[in-house]
């Protein structure tokens, strides 16, 4: 298991901690040494932000739920109640309005529209009438846009003009827009970046 985050600097500092005491009560190193790894442990406390800023902890726990299974709704208010953001994923049109009627959407942090059809015409279609749902449902949530295989590229053409973000890499298309099969994750971050970069220029012009 791989921890990061708050739960990692956490983990560190407890390690750092009880490394120093012994360093220091043992004296098997310089007593420097023991110092200086409570020095970093504070510091790795320092930078857990929910407990020393009181920052609101959703923006570093979150999940995303998508809206189409069972018992979906019931799940997101115990995930609430925890403390913890909802990203709603939404990969239908059922889902859409399954989200808009719950009346869910105010205590979710985004909303990620993710089309699956193969077909990327059907892809943009579907992903364009989500939004449409999701307008005329007062939803004003940061949307998060992306497809499956070929046509997740056109979804993210198509999300960028629209302004929205966009996500990539091997679970979402192990191919690059031209159909070459990626190297891994980097070079489809590449190629979205670049895809970001030719929208630009073309604001700008």
């Amino acid at each position: 298991m791989i921890l990061y985050g708050p739960m990692q600097r956490l983990l560190v500092a407890v390690f750092l901690g009880a490394a120093g005491s012994a360093i220091v009560l043992a004296g098997v190193l310089p007593t420097w040494v023991g110092w200086f790894a409570f020095i970093v442990g504070v510091l790795q406390l320092a930078f857990i932000l929910t407990i020393f800023s009181m920052a609101d902890p959703t923006r570093f726990y979150s999940v995303t739920v998508n809206m189409g299974e069972d018992g979906i709704l019931e799940l997101c208010e115990l995930l609430i109640e925890r403390g913890i953001g909802i990203e709603a994923g939404l990969l239908s049109l059922r889902d859409a309005h399954i989200f808009v009627q719950s009346g869910i959407a105010p205590r979710c942090k985004r909303v990620l529209v993710e089309p699956l059809d193969a077909d990327p015409d059907d892809a943009v279609a579907l992903a364009e009438a989500i939004e449409q749902v999701l307008a005329d449902g007062g939803v004003r949530l940061e949307q998060v846009h992306h497809g499956d295989g070929i046509a997740s590229w056109a979804v993210n053409r198509r999300a960028i003009a629209r302004g929205h973000s966009i996500r990539t890499g091997l679970e979402d298309t192990p191919v690059l827009p031209d159909g070459r099969i990626a190297s891994g994750n980097g070079e489809l971050v590449a190629a979205a970046v670049l895809l970001l970069k030719q929208a630009r220029g073309r604001a700008i012009s």
